[in-house]
């Protein structure tokens, strides 16, 4: 097993830490004509399911309304 001869100093350390960093994710429109919404490319839309002009999966509408939500909270609230 390799061992170091000698410390490595803070700067070298750093140096090298440096170049170790993440980049941001590739992002590309659904290719839904009615979604086109940012997603990941080869991964299935989460807004709509679909994934190059296919359905893949059935998903949930999102309310995106601040107002419609505020409505279904106080319908929620009222039923308890």
């Amino acid at each position: 097993m390799a061992v170091p001869k000698r410390k490595m100093s803070r700067a070298n350390t750093r140096h090298r830490r440096s170049q170790w960093k993440t980049s941001a994710p590739t992002l590309v429109q659904c290719s839904n004509g009615a979604c086109r919404e940012q997603k990941l490319p080869h991964v299935v839309c989460p807004a709509c399911g679909q994934e190059r002009e296919r359905r893949v999966v059935d998903v949930q509408p999102v309310v995106r309304d601040h107002a419609a939500v505020a409505l279904q909270d106080e319908a929620r609230r009222a039923q308890v």
